[in-house]
C-alpha cells in the first residue's frame, strides 16, 4: 500500500526547492508583476475598441503566464533550474488549459449548487487537470479523468495539503506582503510535488 500524502514533508520538501533557487523566483516573480501593471496601465488609458483588444490580450498573457509559472513549478519538483524566459514559452497548450479550466470551473459550480460536500470532493477530485496538460499534454477531458483517476482514494490527504499550503501563503501576507515573495513559489512548487506523488503512484486509500 502506498505512503498516503504528508502535508509536513511536502511543505519541508518544496522550501527546500524554493530556497535553492530564490534569486531565479525573484527574478520570475517581478517580471510576472511588471507585465500585469503594464498591461493594466495600458487597459486604463485605452478607450473603446483599444480597450476591449488589449483586455483581450491581457487575459491571453496571464494564461500564458499561468501556465508558464505553473511549468516552472513543475520543473523544480523535478530538480531542474529554471530561467525567467520560461515564463512565456509555455504557449502550446493555450486552448485545452483554457478549455479544461472552463469545464473544471463549471463542475466545482455543479457540485456547490448540488449542495458543498460534492463541491468540495469534486474540486480535489479534478484538481490536478492544469498538470495533466502542462505535464503530459493532455486534452480538456483526458486531463480531467486523468485527475479524477490520479486522485481515487486521496482526496482528503489532497485538502489537507492544499490547506497548510494555503496557510503557508497567508502568512506570507501577513508578513507585511513581501513574505508572498518566498511563500507563493513554495506552494506552486508544494502543489506540483503533490501530483508528482499522486500522478506516479497515487496515494493511501481513505473514505473518498
Amino acid at each position: 500500500m502506498n505512503k498516503p500524502l504528508s502535508a509536513g514533508e511536502i511543505v519541508k520538501d518544496a522550501w527546500a526547492r524554493m530556497r535553492s533557487n530564490l534569486g531565479s523566483l525573484i527574478v520570475i516573480i517581478l517580471v510576472y508583476l511588471i507585465v500585469n501593471a503594464v498591461l493594466g496601465l495600458l487597459a486604463v488609458r485605452l478607450e473603446g475598441i483599444g480597450s476591449v483588444i488589449l483586455g483581450i490580450v491581457e487575459i491571453a498573457v496571464g494564461i500564458i503566464m499561468s501556465m508558464g509559472f505553473l511549468n516552472i513549478s513543475l520543473k523544480l519538483a523535478n530538480g531542474e533550474s529554471v530561467s525567467v524566459g520560461e515564463l512565456f514559452q509555455t504557449v502550446t497548450p493555450f486552448f485545452s488549459f483554457l478549455f479544461a479550466s472552463i469545464l473544471y470551473v463549471l463542475i466545482v459550480i455543479a457540485g456547490t449548487i448540488l449542495l458543498v460536500f460534492p463541491g468540495v470532493i469534486w474540486t480535489m477530485k479534478f484538481y490536478l487537470y492544469p498538470y495533466f496538460v502542462i505535464d503530459q499534454g493532455m486534452g480538456p477531458v483526458a486531463a480531467l479523468k486523468a485527475s479524477a483517476a490520479a486522485t481515487s482514494g486521496a482526496k482528503w490527504d489532497m485538502l489537507a495539503v492544499v490547506y497548510v499550503l494555503d496557510i503557508v501563503v497567508l502568512l506570507g501576507f501577513f508578513a507585511i506582503v513581501i513574505g508572498l515573495v518566498p511563500t507563493i513559489p513554495t506552494a506552486a512548487i508544494g502543489y506540483a510535488l503533490m501530483y508528482k506523488k499522486l500522478a506516479s503512484n497515487g496515494a493511501e486509500p481513505s473514505a473518498a
